[in-house]
């Protein structure tokens, strides 16, 4: 899913779902938190990192403004 790009037909089902929960969060933002999470899935999957780590990077993208374009570590 990239910003401005058509989504998949076999994705469209939930544009109405997460509608109004993604019109809180910035296009970039919303960008970065998706690439966040498939970050996280893929390490989830190799690794045994500590969920609380990956929780708090996700809720640091998700509170950050959307003029931000890092996360401050």
């Amino acid at each position: 899913v990239k910003h401005g790009k058509p989504i998949e037909p076999y994705r469209r089902w939930l544009v109405p779902r997460f509608r109004d929960q993604a019109a809180r969060f910035g296009s970039r933002q919303l960008e970065r938190m998706i690439v966040k999470v498939a970050e996280s899935d893929s390490v989830l999957r190799r690794q045994t990192p500590r969920p609380s780590q990956i929780l708090e990077e996700l809720v640091l993208l998700m509170t950050e403004s959307p003029d931000q374009t890092t996360i401050q570590r």
